[in-house]
């Protein structure tokens, strides 16, 4: 709430991540699940491990609110966040040491097409061990999106932007949206429904840089465009420092568009998290210009 009356910006504040390991975990959520938990030592150096490698990788740890096994497995999601191409991979395992046998960088090179998954999946951060705010406006988001969107919508460990909350990531497009409510989530779902971003919400997209997710969405804001997959970036450059050039090809074989924006110091800093005192610096993003 006070993130929003200090007029903090939800533009150009997703985490950068290229590549995703969804791991249903039967655990207690520590604040810092992923890495401080109950699974085997070498199940947690597989993680980390397979993180690691594939450059910008992250662990998130998922589950539905019953805790219960679906047919008595485990599952595991491998998103490939791409603007034009991204994948999703699902897997069943009977134990967490199955994990061993799977090798992610060999499915991003080709492998493991059996195990391709085309229905979308919806993550809420309800983490409230690491911020109160997740659970008190991640959970009731949870549950109503569910409601809507069955066994494809699961809760999620720390996502990043806590003052954000609910906050909500569709994959396999790696979309950020924050400041989602209950109120929203039926025109939400239809919006991601009909192939569409969902913009009033949009933090950005994982798999770019700040800079250049603040671009893509002044871009849709300037034209009306709102297709999941309508942009790819071809370049980005920093003019000086605080200005930059973001280039970007409207769907395949369309027009070239430059986009030319402005970063600043947020004047009104916003408090770190709702459970830590104190605040932190923001960056806001300006447009100057769209052209051809």
């Amino acid at each position: 709430i006070l993130s929003r009356e200090v007029g903090e910006p939800l533009i150009g504040t997703a985490q950068h991540v290229d590549v995703w390991l969804l791991l249903e975990y039967e655990g207690t959520w520590g604040a810092k699940a992923t890495s401080d938990n109950q699974l085997p030592p070498e199940v947690q150096r597989w993680l980390d491990m397979q993180a690691a490698m594939v450059g910008r990788g992250r662990v998130q740890f998922i589950r539905h609110e019953s805790r219960e096994r679906a047919n008595d497995t485990l599952t595991f999601y491998v998103a490939h966040v791409h603007e034009t191409e991204p994948r999703l991979f699902q897997f069943q395992l009977r134990d967490y040491r199955e994990l061993l046998e799977i090798d992610v960088v060999a499915l991003l090179d080709g492998a493991y097409e059996a195990q391709r998954s085309y229905e979308p999946i919806y993550l809420v951060c309800t983490n409230g061990r690491r911020d109160r705010c997740c659970a008190l406006f991640g959970l009731e988001v949870y549950f109503g999106l569910r409601a809507i969107a069955g066994d494809n919508v699961w809760q999620t460990t720390h996502v990043g932007g806590h003052r954000f909350a609910a906050n909500v990531l569709t994959f396999p497009e790696g979309l950020y949206y924050g400041r989602v409510q209950t109120a929203d989530l039926a025109l939400f779902y239809e919006t991601r429904q009909r192939g569409e971003v969902a913009l009033p919400f949009l933090r950005g997209r994982s798999c770019y840089e700040e800079v250049v997710q603040a671009a893509e969405t002044f871009l849709r804001q300037e034209s009306g465009e709102v297709g999941l997959h309508a942009f790819a970036l071809t370049g980005s450059q920093s003019i000086d420092s605080d200005v930059y050039e973001v280039t970007f090809q409207v769907r395949e074989g369309g027009d070239g568009v430059l986009v030319r924006l402005q970063r600043s110091v947020q004047e009104a800093p916003a408090l770190a998290s709702c459970g830590k005192p104190g605040a932190e610096a923001c960056y806001a993003y300006t447009l100057l210009s769209v052209e051809k």
